[in-house]
Formats: structure tokens, sequence, C-alpha cells
């Protein structure tokens, strides 16, 4: 379900595309910095399964940002897990959740899988996954700061955190939390 859906890359060139940083930068660093000088907490949620906790989420948002368009804006959406996790099942869950929204290709489908797999580690209670995305199209993700991988493609980004946003994310309730006022 849901509570799997968030675990995170294969880095080949159509996946994985520079930044055009200096290479000692943090990739995501610009889109961490705007967060901490710029976002607001838009609200947050806590997803149980059959009464287990399984994680708390966290949206940051610029002030500007509007929900209709989640998609077009940069947001941060953190996840801190309370339980042990593989990754490799947030990966497929969160690909589950992802179809729900839209067809996606099988190959695209699966370069998608391969990524999240990759990027996604293993989580214990306490760990905290980012996903952190420009507004254009560009994700990258960390796993309590540490940055895991980054993917250029502006459909993946809107399915994924589709997940937590669109109007029909199978968590509704969810959804409004994090949403807050926007």
């Amino acid at each position: 379900m849901l509570g799997l859906a968030f675990g995170l890359f294969e880095g080949n060139a159509a996946m994985s595309q520079s930044l055009n940083q200096n290479p000692n930068q943090n990739p995501n660093q610009n889109i961490t910095q705007k967060a901490n000088n710029e976002w607001v907490l838009a609200g947050s949620s806590t997803l149980r399964f059959l009464g287990m906790r399984i994680y708390e989420a966290k949206l940051r948002v610029a002030p500007s940002f509007k929900s209709s368009s989640y998609h077009e804006h940069a947001l941060e959406l953190t996840l801190e897990y309370a339980r042990t996790l593989e990754g490799r099942l947030i990966a497929e869950r969160s690909l589950v959740e992802m179809k729900q929204l839209a067809p996606i290709e099988a190959e695209k489908g699966k370069r998608w899988l391969a990524f999240m797999q990759t990027a996604f580690p293993n989580v214990r209670a306490g760990d905290r996954i980012t996903g952190h995305h420009d507004g254009k199209g560009r994700v990258a993700f960390s796993c309590n700061g540490q940055t895991n991988g980054e993917l250029d493609d502006p459909e993946f980004a809107h399915l994924f955190f589709g997940i937590w946003l669109d109007p029909k994310t199978s968590q509704p309730e969810m959804r409004r939390a994090l949403l807050g006022s926007f």
C-alpha cells in the first residue's frame, strides 16, 4: 500500500543527468537551500496501516504554491519512517501508486522502477527520505541528508509527487493534511 510508497537509481545517462553545477557542489543544494530560506511547511500527516505507524510526511513549499498545479512548483516532501522497510518494496509500491494515477508505458515503468530501487535504500525507524522537486521536472532524492540520485523527467516528477498530492491519490485524507491551506 501507500505505506511502502516512498523508497528510492540506475545511473544510465537517460536517467541521471548533470545539473551543470560545480562538481564539488551537492546536486540538490539549490533546492534545499531554497527550502531552508524561502519555503514554508504546508502540512504534515502520518500514514498508518492496520493501526501501525508507517511514516510521517511533511510537505514544504514556496508561499506561491498552488495545489492544482503541484507538479509545476518547487517542493520538498520528507517521509520519516517509523519502521524497517526494504527499499526495493518501497520502489515497487511507488510504481503501483503512480500507475493508478496515469498509464505508464512498460519500458518507462521498468526504467523508473530501476531508478527508484537504486535511489531508495532500506530504511529503519527514524530514517528520512526526502524528495526535492525544482518545479521544472528535476527530482533529487536524499536519505538522512545524503544525496541518493536525481532524475530530470517532468512526467516522473508529476506522477511520483502525485502519489501524495494528486486529487486521485489513494490517500485523500493525507493529501488534505499535507496541502493544508494550499
